[in-house]
């Protein structure tokens, strides 16, 4: 299970049947809607310089989920992307991040791929609810340019019907395909009175809800960022269906979260900073032995 927002097609049908939370209105009755702005899949991206923060999670070299760049050598996802369906960590040697490039299928000069080298799930996460759905990853270093850079992250929420953008590599619709190249749509950042109309006691700490008719991110997406104002405010999450005016997308809060993702970053600089210590053309090769266990970004141990 790769993405929670195909999974909870079960959850809609659960509300839908057992009657537990009334009809949410939807944004045609809120008077936020413009027939003729709507979108079907998003936007295609036009200049990778527009998201240079945006990342491709690959797992076994295909496409999986999304992510964001919050420094030059850790991103931000949705730990379900990382995890089983019991909770338990994926193989991160069977993950890659590529950035730099627009299209998924087709490699480009600015293509720039990285190893993921320590994964960090948040400990509260939970399978079964999708709370505390974060995780940050430590990759190899990146050189930031024109067409990959990092985001910074809120601190904040900002208000109900901020205008936002979602952006991925998803289905285009809730049975279509995935997208060879980068699309991006805008959404709004809804109430938590709303979500909850929604999702009612399934939306737990943590969660805020985004949407728009016709516009939503959608499986494939799950761990890509929810950007506005040019700050990243959540991350993909879960969902019923995509683009349904009733079920808005749910993403993680990022500001609920900002203080265990520096943390983790931190933590994460400061291990592979002692592991550096061990390792150097003039140790010997018993410290080498001792360190060899860690993957080290791209410096080698050079045994005497």
């Amino acid at each position: 299970m790769f993405s929670m927002k195909t999974c909870f097609f079960l959850l809609y049908l659960y509300l839908e049947l057992s009657g537990r939370v009334s009809p949410a209105p939807t944004y045609e009755e809120q008077g936020q809607f413009n027939q003729t702005n709507r979108i079907i899949g998003g936007q295609p991206v036009l200049h990778r310089s527009q998201f240079p923060f945006q990342v491709s999670l690959r797992y076994n070299a295909w496409p999986m989920c999304g992510a964001s760049i919050i420094d030059n050598r850790h991103l931000l996802t949705a730990a379900h992307c990382v995890t089983n369906d019991n909770g338990r960590l994926r193989d991160k040697t069977r993950y890659h991040a590529v950035v730099g490039d627009l299209r998924t299928n087709i490699n480009s000069p600015t293509t720039v791929i990285r190893r993921i080298l320590n994964i960090f799930v948040h400990e509260n996460y939970n399978p079964s609810t999708i709370v505390s759905d974060v995780a940050v990853l430590r990759v190899e270093s990146l050189i930031f340019n024109a067409n990959i850079n990092s985001i910074p992250l809120a601190a904040n929420l900002p208000p109900p019907n901020t205008n936002c953008t979602i952006s991925g590599w998803g289905l285009t619709d809730f049975e279509g395909d995935p997208s060879p190249i980068l699309l991006f749509a805008h959404v709004l950042l809804l109430s938590h009175q709303t979500c909850l109309q929604s999702y009612a006691s399934y939306l737990l700490g943590g969660m805020i809800c985004a949407g728009f008719p016709g516009r939503d991110s959608c499986s494939g997406d799950s761990g890509g960022p929810l950007v506005c104002n040019g700050i990243q405010v959540g991350i993909v999450s879960w969902g019923v269906r995509c683009g349904d005016p009733e079920f808005p997308g749910v993403y993680a809060s990022v500001p609920t979260y900002v203080d265990w993702i520096r943390t983790q970053q931190r933590r994460s600089s400061a291990s592979y900073a002692v592991i550096y210590a061990y390792i150097s053309p003039f140790n010997t090769g018993l410290l080498c032995k001792q360190a060899a266990f860690q993957i080290v970004e791209t410096k080698t141990c050079i045994n005497n």
